[in-house]
Parts: structure tokens; sequence; C-alpha cells
């Protein structure tokens, strides 16, 4: 059976609604886990299909973008900060959450090559840290940057700042086969993920009932705030990202 990988965070859910309400569902095992995780499970060969954290890409001998959908912004993204008690050019140290990849690599350039600061760099398990306010900086990624980030006096939202920086959108994750022969599972995964986008609305309530944000607010943020259509335009922000690497 076909190994699936999909991250596990908020933005993840239309991805996963869909996976799990198609005919892809009898045809494949899905495994969600952390952006780090669906990296690993990728390069080791544990899944064949997986959504891929974009700077991890260099990384890998082959792979095949698979579907027309990806995790992307352009502009404001909400989940992916820099969080600091000093403004940035007063900024010593960044933790970095130890969950991302490609966050982690986009904050490095953005600071070399646009804020021109050159901090230490410290990473951290945010889950596992409950003094992680305590810290000057940090680099915070996923779902907790909703409560978290009340505790820091800025936020600096790194898909707003790369838009700053290149003009450009950026892409968090795409799509990747290990095969060059997974044409019809490509459809079917296309489906699938149209299917999510389109049943936001769904999924808003669903994931309110048992959560701290509000139906509104998870819509506002899948609706708004990420793009989930691999159009031109993201790609070239992606190139762009791969390129500075």
């Amino acid at each position: 059976m076909l190994q699936i990988s999909v991250v596990s965070y908020l933005n993840s859910l239309p991805f996963i609604y869909g996976l799990k309400n198609t005919a892809i569902v009898d045809k494949a095992c899905l495994n969600i886990e952390l952006p780090v995780n669906c990296a690993k499970s990728f390069y080791t060969g544990k899944s064949d299909i997986a959504l891929i954290p974009v700077g991890f890409l260099p990384s890998l001998n082959s792979f095949n973008i698979v579907s027309d959908y990806c995790i992307g912004a352009d502009g404001e993204v909400k989940t992916v900060l820099l969080l600091s008690q000093v403004k940035i050019n007063e900024i010593k140290t960044i933790h970095l959450d130890n969950h991302s990849v490609t966050s982690a690599k986009l904050i490095k350039i953005l600071a070399e090559k646009y804020w021109k600061i050159s901090p230490k760099w410290q990473e951290v398990n945010l889950e596992n840290d409950n003094k992680h306010d305590k810290h000057e900086s940090v680099l915070m990624i996923g779902d907790k940057t909703f409560q978290s980030s009340k505790s820091y006096k800025y936020s600096y939202d790194l898909s707003q700042e790369w838009k700053a920086f290149t003009g450009l959108p950026f892409v968090f994750a795409c799509w990747v086969s290990r095969q060059q022969n997974h044409e019809y599972f490509s459809e079917l995964l296309n489906t699938a993920f149209s299917k999510g986008i389109n049943s936001l609305e769904q999924i808003s309530f669903d994931y309110s009932k048992n959560n701290c944000l509000s139906e509104e607010e998870v819509y506002s943020y899948l609706s708004g705030n990420i793009k989930y259509n691999f159009d031109e335009s993201l790609k070239k922000g992606m190139n762009k990202f791969i390129s500075m690497l």
C-alpha cells in the first residue's frame, strides 16, 4: 500500500480531509507527522509521497513534484513568526523551533540579506519548553503561534518579511513523490486536495469544537492566509528561495 506523509498542522487539514474522504483512502496509508519528520520519512524511504518542506528539497537525490497544490502564502501567514522581546536590530540570540526545516533556513536568509543582523542561533524544542517566552527571541512555527505570540512585545511574520524583501510569495511545503510513474496517484491527490480546499467551512467547524480558535478564526486563516494552489507566482517564489540556500 502506498505510504503518504502529511504535516500535522492546521494548515494541512484540507489535505488530510481530502485524503480521508476520497477514493485514495482505500489505496494508501496516511501518516500524519511534524514537518521535519515528513522530510525524514521521505528521505529514508518510509513514505512514497510526502508533503515536504521546500528547504529540504536540495538534500534529496531525486524527487518529482506530484500535485498542483502546496502550502504557501502571499504576505502574512500568521504561523511562521519571529517572536521577540526586543526590536530586530537589538536581537542577540534567536532560538529556532526544532520542528522547522524551511523556516529555519528562511530566517537565516532574512537575517543576513534583509535585516542585516548576525545573531547567535540555538535550536530548542518548544513543545517541551514551558519557559520559551523567557527567551529573548524565538522562531516559532505551527499552531502554537496563535497563543504564544501574545507573550512577546514584537512579532515578525516571516512570509510577510520575505514578500517585502523579494516581492514574491513563499512556499513552505510541496507534495513530492519518489518515482516518476505516479501520474495516476497525482490525479487522485489533486482530486482529494481540491475536495478538502472546497470544504473549509466544514473543516473550520470541526476543528473549532476541540481547540482554542473559533470557527471564524480558523476559516479566516485557511482561506485568507494560506495559498494552496501551486501557481506560477508561488513556483517563482520557491525557486528564488532555493537558489539562495
